[in-house]
């Protein structure tokens, strides 16, 4: 019979000494009201299979548009360089989402969204100095609203471990389902996820954007992400879809994307690019904005027209 290296009375005396002490407190995510979760029954399960005739009598309500072109089990990314505001624009948007004011073109203000948003880059403190900056534009309803409505994560650790989604999958799921989350936010996805090599399509594919999917579906939400770009991808005339670094499984997998140009630590405006999406009839479209104090506003300068290429100059000729 195979013993353990310590004797049984040893370990009686071991297990007796621990148990004088109170477990720690382990960390829950924050219930709200149940009458507030709108969430279906199972989504364990949600693959059907129709025959086309049964199909066609099916009657399915308009998937309702949240924000950033994308509605619920839904996947959207939003790239930048380093200082061309991607936080800065998230909060902004996340924070009006939560408040239902309308922030266009990113948010109609249909009505209050139920947001969770992970910055994974910065401390609690540093979040705290900005939101409380941005949040005085609000008026005491809406501020309201935005309190009950937005959930904020910062950097910090889990279990022993920095908190990350490939790792905490179970609790962010259970965040998600007992605070009705509608919305998830992720700034960024390289803090968010444990990648041995972000250039890897099938790596990427497997451990990041099948993960955001089933967690859309499965937490009935819609996700958006933050990504940096790749070298030499910084103007808007060589971007493109693909301007983010890593996989090309970032964008392929996102069923929107977003691009953002410029740099607002020289005061510059941004224009922030759709370079894809699939509602209203896949159109891309430009936005210039410009920093004012903590809040982008929309600007009235025009965007600079993309160089054409050898080809298309051709073409035109």
């Amino acid at each position: 019979i195979c013993r353990p290296p310590l004797d049984d009375a040893e370990v009686r005396r071991i297990a007796h000494s621990v148990s004088r002490y109170a477990p720690d407190e382990v960390l829950q995510a924050v219930a709200d009201d149940p009458a507030l979760q709108n969430i279906p029954n199972d989504f364990e399960n949600t693959l059907q299979v129709f025959l086309y005739k049964d199909f066609r009598q099916q009657t399915f309500e308009p998937k309702e548009i949240l924000g950033f072109e994308i509605g619920k089990r839904d996947v959207a990314m939003i790239a930048g360089a380093t200082n061309a505001g991607k936080s800065t624009l998230l909060r902004n948007v996340l924070m009006c989402m939560a408040a239902g004011r309308p922030f266009f073109p990113f948010y109609e203000g249909i009505r209050p969204v139920k947001i969770v948003y992970f910055d994974l880059e910065t401390d609690a403190e540093d979040l705290h100095k900005d939101t409380i900056i941005m949040d005085q534009v609000f008026t005491k309803s809406e501020l309201d609203l935005l309190g009950e409505n937005l959930i904020v994560a910062p950097k910090g650790i889990l279990q022993g471990e920095l908190f990350q989604f490939n790792r905490h999958e179970n609790w962010i799921s259970q965040l998600i389902k007992d605070n009705g989350i509608e919305f998830v936010v992720v700034d960024n996805v390289s803090a968010a996820f444990d990648l041995n090599d972000e250039n890897s399509g099938s790596e990427v594919t497997k451990k990041v954007m099948k993960p955001l999917g089933k967690l859309a579906v499965q937490g009935h939400c819609g996700i958006v992400f933050a990504h940096h770009f790749g070298k030499g991808k910084t103007e808007l005339e060589h971007a493109g879809v693909h301007a983010s670094r890593g996989s090309s499984s970032f964008q392929n997998l996102s069923r929107t994307v977003f691009n953002m140009f410029g740099n607002v630590s020289k005061g510059e405006p941004v224009v922030v690019e759709c370079a894809k999406r699939k509602t209203n009839g896949g159109l891309s479209y430009q936005q210039t904005m410009k920093l004012n104090g903590r809040w982008f506003e929309n600007a009235l300068i025009a965007p600079p027209p993309k160089k054409q290429t050898a080809y298309q100059q051709i073409r035109d000729y």
